[in-house]
Formats: C-alpha cells, sequence, structure tokens
C-alpha cells in the first residue's frame, strides 16, 4: 500500500495461490490516520479503522486499460484539458468513471467556479457502457480558490461489460489516480529602483485576492572577489 496515496496493489504470482476451489479470499485491514502540523512538530488528532475482502478466481475476461496523463501541475487560472483513455484488449464495451472532490458543484466547497467536469461521464454505482476504445474529456476551469499545499487526487476507473458465455459477474476494471497540484501565478512587472544604499521593489497588484502575503527573498553571492546581494 502507498502510504501517500492510499493506493493498494495486490500481486499474485498464478495459479499455484489459487486453492483447488478456483478462488481464494483475502482480508486486509488498514488504518488512515489524520495529523495536525503545529508549532511543536505534527499530533495525531484522528484516525479511521476499515477493512476489505478480495475474491481472487480465475477469469477468461481481459481487464481494460485505462490512460490517464501523468501528474500535473497548473498555474491558478489555467483551464485544464485532457483525454482519459479507456481501451478493452477483448473488444467489450467500456465505461470511465471518475470520482473527486473537484467535481462537486457545493459553493460552499469552491463558491466562484463551477466543478470540473468529464465528458461523457459516469459514476462508479452507475456505469455507462461505450464501444473500445472509450474516450472522454476533462475540463476544469482552475481558479485562485482552488490553490493549497496538497494536490487534488482524481480517481478514473474503467469497468468493461462482457458478452456472453462470460456473465457480468466476469466485469473487469482499471482504476488509476491522477494528482493535481494547483499554484499560485507568478508575480509580474517587478521593478528594481536605487534608493540609496537600499534597493526599492514594486511590482503588479497581485491577481490572487486570498494570497495572504507576497515573500521576497535575498541570494547572498560572491562575485569577482566581490560580495553582492541578488
Amino acid at each position: 500500500m502507498n502510504p501517500l496515496t492510499g493506493d493498494l496493489l495486490l500481486g499474485l504470482a498464478g495459479r499455484q495461490e489459487i486453492p483447488a476451489r478456483d478462488y481464494g479470499l483475502y482480508n486486509v485491514a488498514f488504518v488512515v490516520e489524520e495529523w495536525r502540523k503545529g508549532i511543536n512538530g505534527y499530533t495525531l488528532v484522528g484516525e479511521a479503522r476499515r477493512d476489505m475482502q478480495i475474491v481472487v478466481r480465475e477469469n477468461k475476461n481481459k481487464r481494460p486499460e485505462l490512460e490517464v496523463p501523468p501528474d500535473t501541475c497548473v498555474v491558478a487560472g489555467t483551464v485544464l484539458t485532457k483525454q482519459i483513455r479507456a481501451t478493452d484488449p477483448d473488444r467489450h464495451p467500456v465505461s470511465i468513471g471518475s470520482e473527486s472532490a473537484i467535481f462537486s458543484t457545493d459553493r460552499a466547497i469552491f463558491p466562484n467556479q463551477p466543478g470540473a467536469t468529464l465528458t461523457p461521464f459516469a459514476n462508479f454505482a452507475n456505469p455507462a457502457y461505450r464501444s473500445s476504445p472509450a474516450v472522454s474529456t476533462f475540463n476544469w476551469r482552475t481558479d485562485c480558490q482552488h490553490v493549497r499545499a496538497q494536490p487534488y487526487d482524481v480517481v478514473f476507473r474503467a469497468e468493461d461489460d462482457p458478452t456472453p458465455p462470460l456473465r457480468k459477474e466476469d466485469r473487469l476494471t482499471d482504476t488509476k489516480t491522477w494528482r493535481i497540484r494547483v499554484v499560485g501565478p507568478k508575480i509580474t512587472g517587478l521593478k528594481a529602483t536605487p534608493s540609496g544604499k537600499s534597493m526599492l521593489l514594486t511590482w503588479d497588484p497581485y491577481t490572487c485576492p486570498n494570497a495572504s502575503e507576497i515573500i521576497i527573498w535575498r541570494k547572498v553571492c560572491v562575485y569577482a572577489g566581490y560580495h553582492c546581494s541578488l
């Protein structure tokens, strides 16, 4: 299990790990902890315990293959548009679904902008099958309100719909997570004007009104034997 993303990967070598009854049962229990950062370090403030059962059995169906973009970093104000593709090796119809907080239309979460969209869209509980390969378009108009230290997780899942003689129970999925980080725009119009032994810095009004401060860094260096500040 990846401790940061929560992705659980179960790898089985082959049939020798499946009992004679043609299926294997595995139980997994895990704990998710919440930590809060303070002036004296991190403090554990809560945890959630969950368990799941995994059934492993033979299946002649081949799972679909999901293609998502690599993890992305964008500047607030960027319109992020990407193609999500799912291909089934057996040419079975496939459905592309997604879950993430950025799809929310709740104004209490993101008051200024509508949520991201996936077209066509299918949630995990209500798949909508299409011919393979299936393509959905992801679109998100980012805004200053979306800037935060942690990236946004967008979970995609492709599910196939096998045809007879395979059964509905033989449906297989491919799940992948796309992480999107939204950062604030850079300062524009920066000017440095000498003022005696000081330097006066000016710049254009910052475009994100929710920014609390502008941090100025100075680099100290040595050039040709002289000390300088950059």
